[in-house]
């Protein structure tokens, strides 16, 4: 199995937050349709999907 797929599966079906930190070895592009993915399966009361992430890069990141 692709090591994407294989990432995208685990994070599908864990619940617990992680601090990623800035070494991440995937693309930002990767990584924002990982989060946008990962969205979608994130657990919500009565299934709300109220779920919401902002994704910031370099220095925008370090500004935060």
């Amino acid at each position: 199995m692709e090591l994407k797929q294989q990432f995208l599966d685990l994070e599908k079906n864990r619940r617990t937050i992680y601090d990623l930190g800035k070494d991440v070895p995937f693309s930002q592009d990767d990584l924002y349709t990982y989060i946008k993915e990962l969205i979608k399966y994130t657990p919500s009361a009565f299934n709300g999907q109220t779920v919401r992430a902002v994704v910031l890069f370099d220095e925008n990141h370090d500004k935060l």
